[in-house]
C-alpha cells in the first residue's frame, strides 16, 4: 500500500462514489451525498466543482467531451429523478429534452418501468454506441417486471431493458464493459421474494445481448468490480477490497492488505499518476482517494476504486 492520493477532504467529500480519468490528465469524482462532481489533479488537489445541484450523483462516464451522470431520487423535482443526465465540460446541460420554461434540460435518458420507484440507475459504462446502466432497485428485490440492466442509445437517449433476472442478479451496482462486447455486473444483494431467499450476491458476466455467460458466487456483496490481467477479480465491499480467484472459486475472497474497514464503492481504470507508485511484490499499488482507490494494472496504468 502507498499513501492516499486524496486524503481527508474535510467538507468537500462525504460519500465519494466513482472516480474516472478526464481527457486532460485530471480526475472527475462524483459524490452521492454532496450532489456534485468534482475535478482533481493527478496528485489529489481539488481544482473545481464541475457539476453542482445534482441529486444523488452516482455513476459517471465521459464520452466525446460530455459527462454522463446517473442521478437518484429527488423529491423536489420528480421530473428529473432517476434519470441519466448529460453535461458539457463547462457544466452546461446537454440533454435531449427541453425545460418547461425553455432551454436545454440535462435529462438524457429516462427509464419506463411499472413503477417509478423501481427505476434506480446506479452506474453507467460506455460500450460502443450505447450506455450500459445498472438498476439497483431491480427484479431481484421481488419486482419481476423490473430490468436489472438497461441499455441507452448514445445517439438518441432511448432506453430499453437488457437484463431482467428475477431470481439471480439483485442489487446491481458497478457495471463494466468487456472487450469482446460483453459486460460484467456487481450484484450486491441476495434475491428476496415472498417464497424464498437465495444467495445470489457475486459477479455476473453477460454477452452483448444480455444473455448470462458466467456467475461467480461470493460470500460478500460486491459494490465495485475490476478484472486484473491475471484473470483474478478485485471487488469492493463495505469493509475493504477483496481479491477473487475464479479458478479456485473460493467465495471467501481474501482482503487486499491495507484496505480493511474501508467503505469502498466503484473501481475504475485510470491513467498514470504524476508521482511514482511502487507496488509491493505480488500486489498492485492501491492509493486511496477518500472512498476511492486507484490501482495500477500496468507500469503506466491504474484503476480507481470509490
Amino acid at each position: 500500500m502507498n499513501s492516499q492520493l486524496i486524503g481527508p477532504a474535510n467538507g468537500t467529500l462525504t460519500t465519494p462514489f466513482k472516480i474516472i480519468p478526464s481527457n486532460v490528465g485530471t480526475y472527475y469524482l462524483s459524490d452521492q451525498n454532496r450532489n456534485a462532481v468534482f475535478e482533481y489533479s493527478m496528485d489529489g488537489v481539488l481544482l473545481r466543482t464541475v457539476l453542482g445541484n445534482l441529486t444523488q450523483a452516482r455513476g459517471i462516464a465521459l464520452h466525446e467531451n460530455q459527462i454522463y451522470v446517473a442521478v437518484g431520487d429527488n423529491a423536489n423535482n420528480l421530473s428529473t429523478q432517476n434519470t441519466i443526465q448529460r453535461f458539457n465540460l463547462d457544466g452546461s446541460p446537454a440533454g435531449v429534452e427541453t425545460l418547461p420554461g425553455g432551454g436545454t434540460s440535462p435529462v438524457f435518458a429516462r427509464f419506463t418501468v411499472q413503477e417509478a420507484r423501481f427505476s434506480s440507475p446506479w452506474d453507467i459504462a460506455v460500450q460502443g454506441a450505447r450506455l450500459l446502466v445498472s438498476n439497483f432497485q431491480n427484479s431481484g428485490a421481488g419486482n419481476p417486471v423490473t430490468p436489472d440492466v438497461f441499455e441507452v442509445d448514445l445517439a438518441t437517449g432511448a432506453s430499453s431493458s437488457l437484463v431482467q433476472d428475477t431470481f439471480g442478479l439483485s442489487g446491481a451496482q458497478q457495471i463494466i464493459a468487456i472487450e469482446d462486447g460483453g459486460f460484467a455486473v456487481a450484484a450486491f444483494s441476495n434475491t428476496f421474494s415472498l417464497e424464498l431467499t437465495l444467495n445470489t450476491a457475486g459477479i455476473y458476466l453477460f454477452n452483448a445481448d444480455g444473455s448470462q455467460r458466467l456467475y461467480y458466487n461470493l460470500a460478500f456483496g460486491p459494490r465495485g468490480i475490476a478484472q486484473l490481467a491475471n484473470g483474478n477479480w478485485l471487488f469492493s465491499t463495505a469493509n475493504g477490497i477483496r481479491s477473487f480467484d475464479p479458478i479456485s472459486g473460493d467465495p471467501a475472497a481474501p482482503l487486499v492488505p491495507g484496505t480493511e474497514n474501508g467503505q469502498f464503492r466503484m473501481i475504475t481504470p485510470a491513467f498514470a499518476m504524476t508521482r511514482p507508485v511502487i507496488p509491493e511484490p505480488g500486489f498492485l499499488a492501491l492509493p486511496l482517494a477518500a472512498g476511492v482507490a486507484l490501482l495500477r494494472r500496468a507500469r503506466r496504468a491504474k484503476v480507481g476504486v470509490t
